[in-house]
């Protein structure tokens, strides 16, 4: 490994393990478990690759595989967290996600790999269509959380902006490699790499309680996944039935302005003119 590259694994498992201590010291493993799974096994494949990294071989193959099978475990548990009292969207997501598998398929089928000249290159091809295949779903859950305006914890946000982060250029910079071969592989893994540590310190939101985030992680709005404000009324409904946005400063008690208004004039008090 060059100096740079030792550099940047340095940084990456110094980024990595932080946060794992992060979530153990500030109790905020349950924000999601596979999350925290996720930075574990990466750490864990990170110092086997610095250690061993001129004989990775199909090492590497396995271990993106098994990062992938954590990644959709992500998926699925925010899924379930982030759209637990929304039913309908929930149901929503879990379609695209099952539909994914068979874009997927499809993919794979009518985009064989262009270049077999090597196992690599097979790997990185699989492996790019699967993040890209995850990508479509990650930009789906957000679509729904900006369309229907949901209020959740900001550790999710965070969270789900991390892995779009690193995700999309490592999908594209794994095509680049099974399309054009070698001669582009240094600068992909820089890249990578690159946008890894900014997700790092991005996901550090997910483990830092802000004001707004540190709440208990179960104490939840009633038809949100946000901390339940104060004095929390009942909402009426919006699109396709789900619950707007809870608001309970701005309601106004129109039962004593309608008292208090009951004897003055319609023009206001001041008289006909």
């Amino acid at each position: 490994m060059t100096s740079l590259q030792q550099l940047i694994s340095f940084t990456g498992l110094a980024l990595n393990l932080g946060l794992i201590a992060m979530a153990v010291f500030k109790r905020r493993i349950p924000i999601c478990y596979s999350f925290f799974a996720y930075l574990v096994v990466t750490f864990c494949f990170s110092l086997i690759v610095s250690w061993m990294y001129p004989l990775i071989g199909r090492f590497y193959y396995y271990k993106e595989l098994i990062l992938d099978l954590v990644k959709m475990l992500v998926l699925l548990e925010l899924n379930r967290k982030i759209f637990q009292y929304y039913p309908r969207v929930r149901r929503a997501n879990q379609i695209v996600l099952l539909g994914s598998t068979v874009v997927f398929a499809l993919y794979n089928w009518l985009a064989p790999p262009p270049n077999v000249s090597r196992w690599f290159f097979l790997a990185a091809d699989l492996h790019s269509k699967i993040v890209q295949t995850l990508c479509l779903v990650y930009l789906y859950m957000s679509y729904s959380i900006l369309f229907y305006r949901l209020h959740i914890l900001p550790a999710y946000k965070s969270l789900i902006l991390g892995f779009i982060t690193s995700q999309f250029p490592l999908a594209l910079g794994f095509a680049l490699v099974a399309t054009y071969g070698d001669d582009i592989r240094p600068h992909v893994g820089y890249s990578n790499a690159a946008f890894f540590l900014l997700a790092l310190v991005i996901w550090g939101r997910v483990y830092w309680p802000s004001d707004s985030g540190s709440h208990p992680i179960n104490s939840v709005d009633p038809r949100g996944v946000g901390p339940a404000p104060a004095g929390q009324e009942k909402r009426s409904k919006g699109p396709f039935g789900l619950g707007a946005a809870p608001q309970p400063h701005e309601r106004k008690d129109l039962s004593l302005s309608s008292d208090r208004d009951r004897d003055k004039p319609i023009d206001g008090g001041g008289g006909c003119q």
